[in-house]
């Protein structure tokens, strides 16, 4: 439990205001090329689904979705095949890419569905029916390639984080289609992830050529994965363990490690003895936002959309109504 109750109320409100600022500003910033023969595709396409997260399913949010996956199912299509798939092509609004982008983008197109459905595989047809079954393919492939099979083996850690995310987006599209069977291997890749902590309570074990900054990045990216996993699933273990991981931040990783991208800034912010870290999270979006512009606002948007879906307990309710069938 909670050492103090929080004001959720009031990280709701701030997550969702920030998130409109942040959403509203961003643009691709230049320069902005990519290397020869090198396809990325814009983020930017997701923003509408992080709008509905925030804002909530309002006739507005929902036509600048439906708009939005027009979009997003037209970049996919003009992908070219590559070695790293769909998914790994996907970069922010500076032009970084990280392995733990294309699946996010795969969850908040899934989650923006599942609050607008009522019933176990009722996605409906249409773009959104065409974006989950674009956006289920390359995340099948990424995960038979690697998450079910060499997350775990030995000098491995730094996949951990991208294990927890292609499982949840994984696990979020199982849901929407019905695929049991595809649901229950995520549901297998986060419970063995979630009982494999690293020392003092950590998500994951530092090797010995971690940096301090790359290790808490990978930490707090696969945090906010498992937050999510335990919201989508109730799974009140999952829930305890999120607990863990973000005593054992608060006690151990230093402000300038935490970034200005608010990673399970819902986790840090729904539990009193944490949310000072969660204040330091939301200090620095705004500190950034002020400074860096509108090249370095997308991804803080998306990930405070995050947030206030969450805390506003519009997350859960999203998937408790969805059931595998049969």
């Amino acid at each position: 439990m909670p050492d103090q109750a929080p004001d959720d109320q009031r990280y709701t409100r701030i997550a969702r205001s920030l998130s409109a600022q942040a959403l509203g500003m961003a643009v691709d910033a230049s320069p902005y090329r990519p290397r020869a023969g090198e396809t990325r595709l814009s983020m930017l396409a997701v923003r509408p689904a992080a709008g509905l997260l925030s804002d909530g399913d309002t006739p507005a949010s929902r036509s600048a979705f439906e708009a939005g996956l027009a979009g997003l199912i037209g970049q996919l299509a003009a992908a070219p095949v590559e070695d790293a798939g769909p998914l790994g092509r996907f970069v922010d609004g500076a032009g970084h890419r990280r392995e733990v982008y294309g699946p996010l983008v795969a969850h908040q197109v899934f989650s923006a569905i599942a609050l607008g459905r009522s019933a176990a595989g009722a996605i409906g047809g249409g773009n959104a029916r065409r974006a989950v079954d674009a956006l289920l393919a390359p995340l099948a492939d990424a995960c038979h390639a690697d998450t079910l099979t060499d997350w775990d083996e030995p000098g491995s850690a730094p996949r951990v984080a991208g294990a927890l995310w292609r499982s949840v987006a994984a696990l979020e599209g199982a849901l929407l289609t019905n695929d049991h069977a595809a649901g229950l291997a995520a549901l297998g890749v986060i419970g063995r992830i979630s009982q494999t902590p690293g020392p003092g309570g950590a998500l994951h074990p530092q090797s010995a050529g971690d940096t301090p900054d790359a290790w808490v990045y990978r930490e707090l990216t696969g945090l906010h994965a498992l937050h999510l996993a335990a919201q989508v699933t109730r799974e009140t273990g999952w829930a305890v363990r999120c607990r863990q991981v973000a005593a054992y931040h608060l006690e151990h990783t230093q402000p300038d490690y935490t970034t200005y991208q608010p990673w399970a800034l819902a986790v840090f912010a729904e539990d009193g003895g944490t949310a000072v870290f969660a204040e330091q999270q939301l200090h620095d979006v705004q500190t950034h936002l002020a400074i860096e512009g509108a090249g370095g606002a997308l991804l803080p948007g998306l990930l405070l959309a995050d947030a206030a879906a969450s805390l506003s307990g519009r997350m859960v309710a999203g998937w408790s109504r969805l059931r595998f069938q049969g």
